[in-house]
């Protein structure tokens, strides 16, 4: 027998997997965080602890939103809310705003030491 990610950690790889910048941005994010939102072993207050403790508050938060906002997926805005007032860590933010900049050797490097840790 093998372990795998919970219905919950995968929500929160879905979302911030669908946030992040791309050439041709993949949809398949809408269709795959909705089924899992409805799944009975979907556990928002889990989503915010793992959210939370990844450092990933505030993107998740937004795409939630966005489910609801853009695509009418129901989502309980107080998660949303709770979501969008957690702080994300320096290094996250960073990490973050750097994926839309041209790609250079000195931000290459310092996104490693960023995220791997001084």
């Amino acid at each position: 027998s093998f372990a795998t990610a919970s219905v919950t950690d995968h929500l929160v790889h879905g979302l911030v997997h669908g946030s992040a910048k791309n050439e041709v941005s993949p949809i398949r994010w809408v269709l795959d965080c909705s089924l899992l939102l409805n799944h009975p072993d979907c556990d928002l207050k889990q989503l915010v602890t793992t959210a939370d403790n990844w450092g990933w508050s505030r993107i998740v938060g937004r795409q939630l939103g966005r489910l609801e906002k853009e695509f009418n997926i129901p989502v309980d805005s107080e998660i949303v809310a709770m979501l969008k007032s957690n702080g994300s860590p320096l290094f996250i933010r960073f990490h973050q705003w750097s994926r839309n900049l041209q790609p250079s050797l000195g931000r290459k490097i310092l996104s490693v030491l960023l995220i791997n840790g001084l």
